[in-house]
């Protein structure tokens, strides 16, 4: 994974987060995410290699509102789909 050291860009494979513009592509191609996959990814790119607690990505992604399993499932099954 590269980060550009100017702009909070993240490379890994063929895709690229540009964190700033909130736009994920693969291979030049969009990859269009709502708003909380795109938070849920840039806390875990932002961490390669490591467990991010479940504690964290709710204080983050979901800023400590209750959220229930099924919307954690359904924002995580987005960003897989993305990803492919």
């Amino acid at each position: 994974m590269q980060q550009a050291s100017s702009a909070p860009v993240l490379s890994f494979g063929e895709f690229v987060l540009d964190i700033a513009n909130a736009r994920l592509t693969q291979a030049g191609r969009a990859r269009p995410l709502s708003r909380k996959p795109l938070a849920l990814l840039v806390e875990l790119v932002q961490r390669p290699g490591r467990l991010v607690p479940r504690d964290h990505l709710l204080d983050t992604v979901w800023q400590r509102r209750y959220v229930s399993d099924s919307a954690v499932k359904s924002v995580i099954s987005e960003l897989r789909a993305a990803l492919g």
